[in-house]
């Protein structure tokens, strides 16, 4: 969600705010986007409950550290071969591990952590994102 949070200083007041609003040694989980240097795009198949469902999207960098992403999802059914589709197109900002790492620490967390996010697999997934941890002082 916090590629969703613009402008800049807007991101920066919500992450303040957090630590204000967490417990003692509370923790803060997010996944966000990596800043990217060229268009990438994916597609994703899932099968449930008697539809086959297909993710199509694109990430398009574009300035100042964000990328527009289109992404279409097409459900169909598997007996009867109907199918709809839906398509979106949002701007997010994306970050640098270092980037964002800074921006916690800024607002007075401990135990800052990014690392790879591994519960979404399939094609161009490795760098696509990534997670951030935090902890609020004791």
């Amino acid at each position: 969600m916090l590629g969703h949070v613009r402008p800049d200083s807007t991101a920066q007041t919500t992450i303040e705010q957090l630590g204000s609003i967490l417990r003692p040694n509370g923790r803060v989980v997010c996944s966000v986007h990596r800043q990217l240097e060229d268009t990438r795009s994916r597609e994703l198949t899932r099968h449930a409950d008697g539809y086959e469902i297909t993710q199509r999207d694109e990430q398009c960098p574009t300035e100042d550290d964000t990328f527009e992403w289109s992404v279409t999802f097409t459900m169909t059914h598997n007996i009867t071969g109907e199918t709809r589709r839906t398509t979106t197109t949002t701007t997010l900002r994306a970050f640098t591990p270092s980037e964002l790492s800074k921006w916690f620490e800024r607002a007075g967390f401990e135990a800052v952590q990014t690392r790879r996010r591994e519960y979404v697999d399939g094609p161009a997934e490795s760098d696509r994102a990534f997670l951030l941890t935090a902890q609020c002082p004791g």
